[in-house]
Formats: C-alpha cells, structure tokens, sequence
C-alpha cells in the first residue's frame, strides 16, 4: 500500500483520501504562489498609502484665531434630580 493510496471504506464505497501533512508538489506550489501574490499584494498597498501619506501638506498652525468657545453636550435622560451636580463638577473641573 503507498503511502498516497489509502482506503477509507463508508458502505459500498471507497473514498481515497490521503494523510494530514501530505500534499502534492502542484498544490505546495500552488499555495506558495497564492501566498506570495498576496504578500507582494500587501507590500504594494502599504507603499502606496505611505507615499500618499508623505505626499500630504504639511498644514500650519492657526496661531492668529485660537478657539476660545467651547460646546458641551452632557446627555442626560431623567436626571432632575442629579443634572445640577453634573453641571456643577463640569464646571469646576476647568
């Protein structure tokens, strides 16, 4: 008996099937393939986003108009009882 040429019998049938661990040389090399297709897939994309990301303009900085106004939004849902404590640690918090 080869080692590719087992048997499994299920009722009148017989399924060949081979060990876990052995494949062909087409399918290594095949998977191979595919895996290095995909690794060079993912290097070119990462190349790309980076040079895109270096290509960027560097912005300045708004030193002329600093924001001083600030919008808070505190939800709240049925809290009557406890919203002025809320509001009140916000507040001392700056």
């Amino acid at each position: 008996m080869g080692e590719g040429n087992w048997q499994a019998t299920t009722g009148d049938a017989a399924l060949p099937f081979r060990r876990a661990g052995t494949h062909t040389g087409r399918a290594q090399l095949m998977t191979l393939g595919i895996a290095i297709f995909v690794a060079v897939g993912m290097a070119f994309f990462l190349l790309k986003s980076r040079i895109q990301y270096l290509s960027l303009p560097n912005l300045p900085k708004n030193t002329a108009h600093p924001a001083t106004n600030v919008t808070v939004v505190i939800p709240a849902r049925n809290e009557e009882r406890n919203i002025a404590r809320v509001v009140e640690a916000f507040l001392a918090s700056r």
